[in-house]
């Protein structure tokens, strides 16, 4: 009888451990969702790197603002892109010109007035993405002024749009240039052409600066095009 009882026993602990295996070798329906999810996340950060596995080649990196080179890779539309002074070709047949207003080695100076208010913007050229400003506003309560840097979008190419003058006359966007700091006045620099001359308009983060209330800036001075 006690043969039994220990064959009994053993029988049991035998049934027990198998059963215990199977439970451990069968996930359960949460770990599989779990596994699953986990290497979906891996496949989708996989995509988003090879998409943008993004080639530059540039001839003078120093002719363009590191964020701008930077935006290229992250955002740019293309995934190569060859940079030769103010061309940039995309892919390898599509090509854009950097337009550039600024004359180089000059500033140029922007004025308009409005309600009162007066602005005056004077513009120099750092490199093909880049310029140096000098913003002057003033009212009845004194004058305020700001030094900044305005880059151009790495997405540039794909269009400025239009803007209007005081007499409601469209013009071209030729360029625009982002203080990228929402500490400074300017958010915006937009310029163009018009009866070839610089003109151009500005956006800010305070209310005297939004579009609507600063005028149509005026210079007397033509675009690098065409000196």
């Amino acid at each position: 009888m006690r043969q039994l009882s220990t064959y009994i026993g053993l029988i049991f602990i035998l049934v027990t451990i198998q059963c215990s295996r199977k439970a451990n070798d069968s996930p359960t329906t949460e770990t599989i969702h779990s596994n699953l999810t986990a290497t979906d996340t891996v496949k989708k950060q996989d995509n988003q790197d090879q998409k943008r596995n993004v080639i530059l080649i540039v001839r003078d990196s120093t002719q363009y603002s590191k964020r701008f080179l930077a935006g290229l890779r992250d955002y740019g539309p293309g995934q190569k892109f060859e940079l030769t002074d103010d061309e940039i070709v995309a892919d390898g047949y599509r090509k854009t010109k950097i337009i550039q207003l600024i004359p180089k080695g000059k500033t140029v100076v922007l004025r308009g007035q409005k309600n009162n208010k007066k602005y005056e913007l004077r513009l120099q050229r750092i490199d093909y993405t880049s310029i140096s400003y000098e913003f002057l506003f003033t009212d009845k309560n004194g004058k305020l002024s700001e030094q900044g840097i305005g880059e151009i979008r790495s997405d540039f190419m794909l269009g400025s749009g239009m803007d209007e003058d005081d007499r409601g006359i469209g013009f071209g966007i030729s360029c625009e240039y982002w203080t990228n700091d929402s500490r400074k006045m300017l958010s915006s620099i937009r310029l163009g052409v018009v009866d070839q001359k610089i003109v151009g308009r500005i956006n800010g983060v305070e209310k005297d600066f939004e579009s609507q209330e600063a005028p149509f800036l005026k210079s007397e001075q033509k675009p690098a095009s065409l000196q």
